[in-house]
């Protein structure tokens, strides 16, 4: 489900049909590139859910954290910290 406004998706919502402990997911791997001084892509080939960003040892703030990626999906996540080397290697 999306919320459109002029035409631009502002927000969605992913719905499952069965409690988060019944889905049978596969094991994924995701990747993470540094696109730029303070963003981040993380992309995945199948579903993953509650992908979470985490830069231990600082004090950071995400635009977006906690979220599903589709099947060959990508999220584009601003980091506001001064330690972005420390997350993608």
């Amino acid at each position: 489900m999306k919320l459109l406004v002029n035409d631009v998706a502002v927000s969605s919502n992913k719905y499952y049909f069965e409690k988060p402990k019944f889905l049978n997911l596969p094991k994924v791997k995701n990747s993470i590139k540094q696109i730029s001084e303070n963003e981040i892509e993380r992309t995945t080939g199948k579903l993953a859910r509650s992908i979470w960003c985490l830069l231990s040892g600082t004090i950071n703030a995400f635009s977006d954290n906690c979220f599903d990626l589709l099947s060959a999906g990508k999220r584009i996540v601003q980091v506001k910290s001064n330690d972005l080397k420390k997350l993608v290697r």
